[in-house]
């Protein structure tokens, strides 16, 4: 399955932005991404991080569109498989996804939930 480019809505602080890609591998779900700091005016990029989440530790993958673009919420049964992320729940990430990609994401988001689901 192809990468989806992201932004994340929340990362604790307003001086930090986070990019990165999602897309499915069974058995895991990878979100790869850097986080950018900018709280002393010299912008710092962190290095390229990956987390991969088990695909039997989601609990849910709900996809919102609106005409601005589309967010994608992924909950896992535990904190643990979203431990690198920088998210305000410690099981549940939000991704944020540009305009172009909506339709993406809604398939993405179905697909999620059929490999959840096994054959």
């Amino acid at each position: 399955m192809a990468r989806i480019p992201f932004t994340i809505d929340t990362t604790g602080t307003e001086f930090t932005a986070m990019r990165g890609s999602i897309r499915c591998e069974p058995p895991h779900l990878v979100i790869e991404y850097e986080t950018t700091d900018d709280f002393t005016g010299s912008r710092h990029t962190s290095a390229p991080r990956e987390v991969r989440v088990p695909i039997g530790d989601v609990a849910s993958v709900h996809c919102a569109r609106s005409w601005r673009g589309a967010r994608l919420t992924v909950r896992t049964t535990s904190g643990r498989p979203l431990g690198g992320l920088p998210t305000a729940r410690p099981a549940e990430v939000t991704l944020r996804f540009h305009r172009k990609d909506r339709d993406r994401v809604a398939q993405f988001a179905a697909e999620v939930r059929r490999a959840c689901r096994g054959p």
